[in-house]
Formats: C-alpha cells, sequence, structure tokens
C-alpha cells in the first residue's frame, strides 16, 4: 500500500536525510552572509578605480568625496572582517557538534591545520576583527601610484585603499601568527590584498568542505531527493502552480 502525502511527508520531515539538507543549508547561509559582505566590499574597491571615479575623487576639489568613500570602506571591511570570524566560529562549533564521532572530523582538522593554522594573514584577519571590535576602527587611507615607462609615459595609476602598519603596531594584543604577518608587511597594508587573498583561501576551503559532505551524505541526498520528487508528483496541477513547481520526471521503482 502506497503512502499517503501526509505520511510520506512526515517520514521525510524525520529523516536523518532531512537532518542533513538542513545542515548543508546551515553552513550555505553562514557562507552566504560572509561572501556577500565581500562582494559588497570589493563592488566599491573596484569602482573607484575606473578611470572615471578615479582622477574625480583625487581632485582635491573633491576631497568630502573622497572622504566619504573612505567612510564606506571603513564600514564595508568592518562587516567584511565581523562576517569573517562568525563564519569560522560558527562553522567550528556546528562541525564539531555533527560529526565529532566521525571520521569527518579528522578530515575537518587536518584540513583546518593545513590551511589556516601556521597561515600569518588568516591570523592577521582574525586579529584585526579583534582590534576593530575592541580596540579602534582601522583608519583607511587612499593612495594612488603609477609605474613610469621607459619611453617616459605611464600606466593608468592603481588607486588602493590601505592601513598603516604604524597605527595597528600600537595595539598590544596581536596574536604571533597576526605579528609575523605585521613584521612582514610594509609601512602601508593594502586593503584590496587582504580581502582578497583571505576570501580565496576561504572559498577554497568551503568548496572541499561542501563537496566532501555531499558525497559522505550523496546516498541520503539522493533518497531525498527521490521523495520530495514523490511528494511534488502527488500535489495537484493547483497546488504546484500556487508553489512555483514543475511536476518532476518520475523514475521507476
Amino acid at each position: 500500500m502506497k503512502d499517503s502525502f501526509y505520511e510520506l511527508q512526515q517520514k521525510v520531515l524525520s529523516s536523518f536525510a532531512y537532518i542533513i539538507q538542513a545542515r548543508l543549508e546551515t553552513l550555505t547561509t553562514n557562507y552566504y552572509v560572509f561572501n556577500r559582505n565581500y562582494q559588497e566590499l570589493k563592488k566599491v574597491l573596484d569602482a573607484v578605480k575606473s578611470p572615471k571615479n578615479l582622477f574625480e575623487l583625487w581632485d582635491l576639489k573633491n576631497r568630502d568625496k573622497l572622504d566619504i568613500v573612505i567612510n564606506e570602506v571603513i564600514r564595508l571591511f568592518h562587516n567584511y572582517l565581523a562576517s569573517a570570524k562568525t563564519l569560522v566560529d560558527h562553522t567550528r562549533i556546528v562541525i564539531r557538534e555533527w560529526y565529532k564521532d566521525t571520521a569527518f572530523i579528522d578530515e575537518y582538522n587536518k584540513e583546518i591545520n593545513l590551511r589556516f593554522e601556521n597561515n600569518p594573514l588568516a591570523g592577521f584577519v582574525e586579529g584585526l576583527k579583534n582590534y576593530s571590535l575592541h580596540y579602534t576602527l582601522p583608519f583607511a587611507n587612499a593612495t594612488m601610484s603609477a609605474t613610469i615607462k621607459e619611453d617616459g609615459t605611464s600606466d593608468i595609476p592603481d588607486f588602493s585603499f590601505v592601513l598603516y602598519k604604524s597605527d595597528l603596531a600600537v595595539w598590544s594584543e596581536w596574536p604571533k601568527k597576526a605579528q609575523a604577518f605585521l613584521n612582514g608587511s610594509g609601512d602601508e597594508i593594502s586593503i584590496n590584498q587582504i580581502i582578497e587573498e583571505y576570501f580565496r583561501g576561504v572559498e577554497d576551503f568551503h568548496k572541499w568542505m561542501f563537496q566532501r559532505l555531499n558525497e559522505i551524505h550523496r546516498k541520503d541526498l539522493e533518497w531525498l531527493n527521490d521523495m520530495n520528487e514523490k511528494l511534488i508528483n502527488m500535489m495537484s496541477e493547483d497546488e504546484r502552480e500556487a508553489r512555483g513547481l514543475k511536476k518532476p520526471t518520475m523514475k521507476e521503482s
């Protein structure tokens, strides 16, 4: 005897596969917040690099406009740093809770150690978050430079926002990894470079993590997909239309 719609729905909602899906959605949401903060900051940083915006902002008559942009960069950079720390903490807590008695926790810890444990940039970003939240907002400034070619012409000037190492060094609470980053940095630390390099590292790690979790839970997720298709097929046309769903092609069971 086939399950009714309600019985099948309850079977899905009480399944381990449904729990796995909810876990993956939680991880996806955490990453989304960090990713959006990165995208919003990068959009501003990239926008001012266009020749038109660059020369307009660099005009002394428009100093007020440049100040507004700098303050916006500081605001978005603060959000980026805070969301980076949120992502790290939330991911660590839920993964260790969900997978503490599985082989995956060893894989996870190995990857964390390999990618971030001795990574000066990761330590600096984490330290900078604490600096911003517990000491003061990092002061950003705009710089412009151009490379002079052999024929006397120059490339389009490079416009970037920087942190001053001397300002950061006043704080005495930098962790060792962050101190290693500062020691190896010049007097001006590019915000553009920091956010890009750190984001790429986090992005690559999360791609690895989601790939492994999908591999580990492949059978559960395939079962859940099949059950959802059955539920959709059991709906009336009106209900599917109201939910914005299309009737899937069912596999022979």
